[in-house]
C-alpha cells in the first residue's frame, strides 16, 4: 500500500487575477492523510468555462432588483453552490465592538449563528482579517488558530473551512467570507480562489449600498432642510393671519357668543396643528443629519401621554389583528416635551406592532423608578411578540445607525425616538431573541422642577 505523503504548505499559483502571491496563501492540511489519497484528484478541475458561469452568476446578483440583504445571501448561495460547500457565512467589521459578526448566513442553524460576533483575534476568521490573506483549512481541529466555540454552540462540526478577506475599493477590511464542509471530498486551491472573486463581488455589493444609502440620506438631508425652511415661512405667514383675525373674534364674541366659541376652538386647532407640521418637519430632518433636537419643556403626565398614543394606535393593532395589552401605572406632571414624547411612544408601539404577526400581542408598561438615590426616573417598556432580531441590529438601532430593511426604507423612525430620548437626557436599551421578540425599555429622569 502506498505510504501518504507529510502535510505541506501549498506553493502553487491560484488561477485568480486578484489572489495574494502562492508563498502567502495560507493551506492547512490534515496531519494523516488516508493512504492512496492525493487531495489533487478529488475532484476534476472545474474548467473554464464553469467558473466563467458562477462569476456571471454572482455577478448578475449585483443588478437584480430585490433588497441588498437577499441580494448578499444570493451571492452566498452562489459561492456555495461552487465549491459544494455544506454552508457559508459573511462576517461584517463592527468597530464599536472590534469584532466580526455573523451578518449573513446559509445553511443548518443560519438562525442561531447569525448576529453572533467573533473579537478579530479570534479564530481563524479573525486571522484572515488580520492578515488579509484567504486560508484553506482542512483539518481545523488541529490548526491553532481555529476556534471551537461556534461549532461547541451550535453542535456542528466543522472538517474544513474556506476563509477569503472582503475587502473595500481602496483595500480597507469590509469582513471575510467562510465556506463549510464540502459535500463530497475536500476543499481544493481552486476552490480558495474562486471564493476569493465571488468574495470581490460580495464586496461591491457592500459598498454600493454603503454609496446609495450615504448618498440617499444626503439628498433626503438637503431636501428636507429645504422643505423646512420652506414650511417655516409658511407656518409664519399663516399664524400671522390668526394674529390679525384676533380683534374681530372679540367683535364676533360680542355679537354672536356661540359662533365665536367655536371659532376660537377651531382657530386654536389651526394653530396647533400649524406648529406641529413645522416641528415635524424639523424633526426629521434633525434625525436624517444626525443634529440633536432641542426639547421645549412643560409640565405634563407621561402616563397620560401614553394612554393617549395607545388610543391613537389602536386602530393600526386591529387592522393587524395583533393585541395591545397596557400596564401603565399613575406618573406626577414632570418637565416634558409633549410634541417629540408623543413621537417617541407612537413610533415604539408602530414599530412593535408592524413586527408583530397576526394573533400576537404587543405590551406596554408605564412606571415610576427610583433608584435609591432620590432620582426619579420615568419608565417605559414595550414588549412584542415578533421575529425578533440578532444582536448587531439592536445596537445599530440603539446607537442611531440603523437603515430600514423594507425597500425604500430609512430607519428614521427610529433615529426620531433616540433623538427624543436623549433632547430629555434619558437613555434607552433593548432586548431580542430572534423568533421570541423584542422589548424596548426608555428611562427619562424626572426633571428638578416639575
Amino acid at each position: 500500500m502506498r505510504r501518504c505523503p507529510p502535510a505541506t504548505r501549498a506553493q502553487s499559483p491560484l488561477p485568480h487575477s486578484s489572489a495574494p502571491a502562492p508563498a502567502q496563501v495560507g493551506l492547512y492540511l490534515p496531519k494523516h492523510v488516508p493512504c492512496g489519497y492525493n487531495i489533487r484528484e478529488v475532484d476534476t478541475p472545474m474548467e473554464e468555462r464553469d467558473r466563467i458561469r458562477v462569476i456571471q452568476e454572482a455577478t448578475a446578483q449585483l443588478f437584480t432588483a430585490i433588497d441588498f440583504e437577499e441580494r448578499l445571501r444570493r451571492i452566498l448561495q452562489v459561492a456555495m453552490q461552487s465549491v459544494d460547500a455544506e454552508g457559508g457565512s459573511i462576517l461584517l467589521y463592527e468597530p464599536s465592538l472590534n469584532a466580526l459578526v455573523f451578518r449573513y448566513v446559509v445553511g443548518d442553524k443560519s438562525h442561531e449563528l447569525q448576529g453572533m460576533s467573533l473579537d478579530v483575534n479570534e479564530g481563524i476568521a479573525g486571522e484572515v482579517f488580520r492578515t488579509g490573506q484567504p486560508k484553506l483549512t482542512l483539518d481545523p481541529e488541529h490548526d491553532p488558530q481555529h476556534s471551537p466555540r461556534v461549532d461547541i454552540a451550535l453542535r456542528h462540526r466543522t472538517t474544513s473551512l474556506l476563509t477569503v478577506p472582503i475587502r473595500g475599493l481602496e483595500g480597507e477590511m469590509l469582513g471575510v467570507m467562510q465556506l463549510v464542509n464540502r459535500r463530497q471530498g475536500v476543499f481544493t486551491e481552486q476552490d480558495l480562489a474562486m471564493t476569493g472573486i465571488i468574495a470581490d463581488i460580495a464586496a461591491l455589493a457592500i459598498q454600493n449600498a454603503r454609496l446609495a444609502r450615504d448618498a440617499e440620506l444626503a439628498h433626503l438631508a438637503e431636501t428636507m432642510g429645504a422643505m423646512a425652511h420652506d414650511i417655516k415661512n409658511k407656518v409664519n405667514v399663516v399664524l400671522g393671519w390668526l394674529t390679525t383675525l384676533d380683534p374681530y373674534l372679540s367683535e364676533i364674541a360680542r355679537v354672536h357668543p356661540e359662533a365665536y366659541m367655536l371659532m376660537q376652538e377651531a382657530f386654536g386647532a389651526i394653530h396647533s396643528a400649524t406648529i406641529e407640521v413645522y416641528r415635524d418637519t424639523q424633526l426629521v430632518a434633525d434625525a436624517i443629519k444626525g443634529a440633536s433636537t432641542e426639547a421645549k419643556l412643560e409640565p405634563h403626565a407621561f402616563a397620560e401621554i401614553v394612554e393617549s398614543r395607545l388610543h391613537a394606535i389602536e386602530p393600526l393593532a386591529r387592522q393587524k389583528r395583533v393585541s395591545l395589552k397596557s400596564d401603565i401605572q399613575p406618573t406626577p406632571p414632570a418637565l416634558l416635551d409633549k410634541f417629540l414624547i408623543e413621537r417617541m411612544v407612537y413610533n415604539l408601539l408602530h414599530n412593535a406592532i408592524e413586527a408583530t404577526p397576526p394573533g400576537g400581542e404587543v405590551r406596554v408598561r408605564v412606571h415610576l423608578e427610583d433608584n435609591g438615590a432620590g432620582h426619579l426616573y420615568l419608565g417605559l417598556e414595550v414588549s412584542d411578540t415578533g421575529a425578533g432580531m440578532p444582536s448587531y441590529r439592536v445596537r445599530e438601532i440603539l446607537e442611531g445607525r440603523a437603515t430600514s430593511s423594507k425597500a425604500g426604507g430609512t430607519g428614521l423612525g427610529t433615529r426620531i425616538i433616540r433623538n427624543a430620548i436623549l433632547a430629555h437626557k434619558g437613555h434607552w436599551d433593548a432586548t431580542s431573541q430572534p423568533g421570541k421578540g423584542t422589548t424596548f425599555r426608555v428611562r427619562i429622569p424626572v426633571q428638578k422642577g416639575s
